[in-house]
């Protein structure tokens, strides 16, 4: 499945879905997140 199809299944929107996703630590293959200073 796409993310657009889970976001569709699911009622909610593909930036929710990937925003979940790098809340429980799941690479997704975006940007990196930006290290601490």
């Amino acid at each position: 499945k796409t993310v657009a199809q889970i976001g569709q299944l699911l009622g909610v929107g593909r930036a929710t879905i990937y925003r979940y996703l790098a809340h429980l630590g799941v690479p997704t293959g975006g940007m990196p997140k930006p290290t601490e200073a």
